[in-house]
């Protein structure tokens, strides 16, 4: 549930990584497959909602 007029993603990623990697591996995951989406749909709601 959220609070007001929101929307709640929960999205959630188990990987195996080569020992030694993983805060490498886990840092790019979170850059390139979590915050460059969510920044894009960010962007495109709120441009697109000023059309």
């Amino acid at each position: 549930m959220t609070d007001g007029n929101r929307t709640f993603w929960h999205w959630e990623s188990r990987l195996d990584t080569p020992r030694g990697r993983e805060r490498e591996l886990a840092d790019l995951v979170g850059r390139e497959v979590y915050e460059a989406p969510f920044a894009a749909l960010r962007e495109h709601l709120i441009t697109g909602a000023a059309t």
